[in-house]
């Protein structure tokens, strides 16, 4: 593609699949394509191909391919490629075998890589492949100037885009609201579609919001939010997105930024709300090619309560926010009260996944031979089961869920045949349910955790089990402990009462009545 004929094409686009068919025809290199780098990927942009299946959105995994050794420093031109990844896996996949590739960068104005312009075929074609180098490389460099521009547009359009829909404001903090943080997802999901650029999402949730309000009033609350906003300001770019997603949970949409870059924005954020007075959890995740921005939030808000429940280890006190009021409706009377304190971390714990997948329940089972008893239970609406609870049932929800006769998501179970007419359906009104098998530390199984809901819920996914996974090992620990410290006390107690001769079985009721007291005062602490 010359430069005089640049401007005949009306976008990038169109100028990459020109040159592409150009270089096809007069290299006799089988395949060439336009990718970029988006974070741990390689993603084809554009593609001329006849060799290697090679379309546009296929991803390659970045390391594997020999753009990265270019970016490195090998040669653009190279016969010496049979051990590249990529390479491999066309001669083992496809049976194809490349015998030379071509990765030319494509620089913007700023001397930024924007890309690579690549080329892979059989057989050698060195010598004439380094005398058209310096035409690869003004075709590279037209490619890199147009993507540059196109991105520089995009990026501008995008400026506004989040300009507007943050007009659409948090009344108390002045950043954005839920609607100008799905508008902004929505836009910038389009544009990384396009250009295969890297994004990522932070998810801020404030810790103690019960205690502050409670200790200072709503308005000590509503000033931990102004602060936290005006901290998250002070310490992000102009093109990152702040909003305030609810209660006392913020979002943080990240353009242009991958994963490591996220994860170091993080911990500047985090270390700057710490110092403003402000304790929180962070959860960090980056949009990967092939998904968008709505799953790396969801990522994000695992990570986030992975951290939190990591950090409390002592009985979680607070409010659990309702963040997903749309699914669930307002909590009913019998459940709205805050936390007591009697509360156990396990039953916490329950709280955080049963509001994180907008249900209505979430009960831990334990599995004894066939039968199954509720351990926990944290529910938002009445039920006929409660904690102790034993279903006699062989083919109850969770021996099911342990056996693969049901998946670890359903949206609505009247659409799966084994649970329509279930008695546990019928009696618990069951409408969706998600659930994972748990196992102990040696790795024999314990039992199941799951969430449900009265209604169905359609638009539950199979992620919507990582949250479950991800709080599971640290709540069998925590079940674990608690297991052990119950059998230790019930020990202690068998070996006083045999110690206690029959002639003093009032006094040792007392003492054991004494000592059970004084071991669950030890226990609190």
């Amino acid at each position: 593609m010359e430069q005089g004929k640049a401007s005949a094409f009306a976008d990038f686009g169109s100028a990459a699949r020109a040159a592409l068919a150009d270089l096809k025809d007069g290299t006799g290199l089988g395949s060439w394509f336009v990718c970029r780098r988006d974070g741990e990927d390689c993603v084809v942009l554009e593609a001329a191909d006849d060799l290697l299946d090679i379309v546009r959105g296929t991803v390659y995994r970045w390391d594997d391919t020999y753009c990265a050794r270019v970016l490195e420093g090998a040669d653009p031109v190279s016969i010496d490629v049979r051990e590249v990844p990529a390479v491999v896996h066309a001669r083992e996949v496809l049976g194809v075998e490349v015998g030379t590739c071509v990765a030319v960068p494509l620089v913007g104005p700023d001397r930024a890589v924007l890309g690579f312009l690549n080329g892979a075929g059989p057989g050698a074609h060195l010598d004439e492949l380094r005398r058209r180098l310096p035409q690869l490389r003004l075709q590279a460099g037209l490619l890199g100037g147009w993507l540059s521009q196109e991105l520089r547009i995009a990026q501008e359009v995008l400026r506004a885009e989040r300009a507007e829909t943050a007009s659409t404001t948090d009344s108390l903090t002045g950043v954005g609201n839920r609607r100008a943080w799905d508008a902004a997802l929505l836009a910038e999901d389009s544009h990384a579609q396009l250009y295969a650029d890297s994004s990522a999402v932070i998810v801020i949730d404030l810790d103690a919001m019960k205690a502050i309000n409670d200790q200072g009033g709503h308005e000590a609350g509503d000033r931990a939010l102004v602060r936290t906003a005006a901290v998250l300001r002070a310490g992000l770019r102009e093109d990152d997105l702040i909003a305030r997603l609810g209660g006392d949970e913020f979002g943080v949409l990240l353009p242009a930024t991958d994963l490591r870059a996220a994860r170091a924005m993080a911990d500047r954020l985090f270390h700057s709300l710490r110092v403003g007075g402000v304790a929180c959890s962070l959860g960090v995740s980056a949009r990967r090619s092939g998904s968008d921005l709505r799953q790396a939030w969801r990522e994000a808000d695992v990570d986030m309560y992975r951290n939190k429940a990591r950090r409390d280890a002592a009985p979680v006190s607070g409010a659990i926010r309702e963040k997903a009021a749309a699914r669930t409706g307002p909590a009913t009377e019998a459940t709205s009260a805050d936390t007591p304190p009697e509360l156990t971390t396990v039953d916490a714990l329950l709280r955080l996944v049963r509001d994180q997948l907008g249900m209505q329940v979430a009960v831990l089972h334990k599995h004894l031979d066939a039968k199954q008893r509720v351990r926990n239970l944290q529910s938002k609406v009445d039920l006929p089961v409660h904690r102790g609870y034993t279903d006699l049932r062989a083919d109850g929800y969770g021996q099911l869920l342990l056996d693969g006769l049901v998946p670890a998501v359903i949206g609505d179970t009247s659409t799966v045949a084994v649970l329509r007419d279930h008695p546990t359906t019928r009696e618990l009104r069951i409408g969706c349910h998600v659930g994972i098998a748990l196992y102990r530390a040696d790795g024999s199984s314990y039992g199941t955790l799951s969430t449900l809901s009265q209604r169905p819920i359609p638009d539950l996914r199979p992620a919507d089990a990582d949250v479950l996974l991800a709080i599971g090992p640290i709540l069998m620990k925590l079940v674990e402990q608690e297991e052990d410290a119950e059998d230790g006390r019930h020990a202690f107690i068998s070996r006083l009462d045999s110690c206690t001769p029959a002639a003093d079985r009032r006094w040792s009721t007392s003492r054991s009545s004494t000592c059970r007291g004084w071991y669950r005062s030890v226990r609190r602490r």
